[in-house]
């Protein structure tokens, strides 16, 4: 029975030294990209960035606000949707790009708000 006992422990003492430790990484480890699907200087551009940087100062790192104009607001929402699915890049998404465009012209759409994007919160600007 001791040596039985003596076997076991020998086992797990080996087992647990071959076993290396999981680290999480911290999220976010490298700056976000905001993408504006607007002009430069439009309401949208403006309330954007100033969510940008209240967001830089919740996370404690860079927001970099990016405009993506043109096409009713499907150019940068379709940047967004093709882009990698790991949450470092982020749409201030506008109507026209997530409601209207879809619903008016589908077929023209490239890309599908419902399946494509996930919300994260809601922003009204008035």
């Amino acid at each position: 029975m001791r040596r039985f006992i003596f076997m076991v422990g020998l086992f797990i003492i080996g087992y647990s030294l071959g076993v290396i430790p999981a680290q999480a990484q911290t999220f976010p480890s490298y700056p976000l990209q905001l993408v504006i699907p607007g002009a430069p200087g439009d309401a949208a551009d403006i309330a954007a960035r100033s969510v940008a940087e209240e967001l830089a100062k919740i996370l404690k790192i860079s927001v970099v606000p990016i405009n993506k104009p043109g096409g009713a607001a499907t150019v940068g929402t379709d940047f967004v949707a093709k882009s990698k699915k790991d949450g470092y890049t982020l749409l201030y998404g506008i109507t026209s790009g997530v409601v209207y465009s879809p619903a008016f012209s589908p077929e023209t759409t490239p890309y599908d708000p419902i399946r494509d994007l996930e919300p994260l919160g809601l922003h009204v600007c008035l």
